[in-house]
């Protein structure tokens, strides 16, 4: 069922929903924040994903999270456990495939994709979710993930002006109903368009977990949703009704 928001947002996507304090489980498609070699460390295998997510699921959790991970951490170790992450849209299609209530989000570093691409794979698991799908956008931090990809790591704001031009582009093809032509900085389309559209309206959830004072620049003028870091006392000023996880309307 869909439903109308207090921002206009139409959608049965529960971050959109009533409860202040939303939850939710971050991070299952890796070994997550866990550094330790330990043998009982979490390991992802789609099993222990499944498994946890329908848990989750059925306890009435607004949120599943995963996160991106094209490169481990150590050097010269490409059998590093920190390398070893499920990719987050396919990811995403499964998860809302076996669940009925949590938003499922997909987590993309933009220097690694293409706006194209990444409104087409949104909106296709939006639609096999049933309106559940959320994008976590990440500006890209890690320097030898992002050269793995022939894109250089951009100063701190510039990355952010990227990571604007991409999520403009992704949010026209998600809403415009004419093909469109994009020039910027950063990228130029050519008689852009995108179908299917995602099930919800205008857009699905949108969320950045940016810290620094231009990656909550970002969140605020994109409208999206704000997951605050461990010093809550830096996100307060972003803070309204509508949970951790804020609700800055569509």
């Amino acid at each position: 069922m869909t439903r109308p928001t207090s921002t206009g947002q139409t959608s049965g996507n529960p971050i959109f929903g009533p409860n202040r304090l939303k939850m939710g489980l971050f991070g299952l498609n890796g070994k997550g924040t866990a550094n330790t070699l330990v043998p009982e460390v979490h390991t992802p295998t789609w099993e222990k994903n499944l498994r946890a997510a329908q848990l989750a699921d059925a306890a009435g959790l607004e949120a599943i999270v995963p996160y991106a991970r094209w490169k481990g951490h150590q050097v010269g170790r490409p059998d590093h456990p920190s390398g070893v992450v499920l990719e987050p849209f396919t990811w995403a299609a499964g998860i809302a495939q076996a669940t009925r209530h949590a938003a499922v989000f997909a987590t993309s570093h933009a220097p690694t994709m293409h706006p194209i691409a990444a409104a087409k794979m949104a909106a296709t698991v939006d639609v096999i979710s049933g309106g559940r799908f959320g994008l976590n956008v990440v500006a890209g931090w890690n320097r030898p993930e992002l050269e793995m990809f022939g894109a250089p790591l951009k100063e701190h704001d510039e990355r952010y002006a990227h990571l604007a031009e991409w999520l403009e582009i992704i949010t026209r093809l998600w809403t415009e109903d004419d093909e469109f032509d994009h020039e910027g900085p950063f990228f130029t389309v050519v008689k852009a368009a995108s179908r299917p559209r995602p099930v919800q309206r205008p857009r699905p959830a949108i969320m950045s977990a940016g810290s620094s004072g231009a990656g909550r620049d970002f969140a605020l003028r994109k409208r999206g949703h704000v997951l605050p870091r461990a010093d809550l006392g830096r996100s307060r000023g972003l803070a309204r009704p509508g949970g951790l996880l804020q609700d800055r309307g569509a």
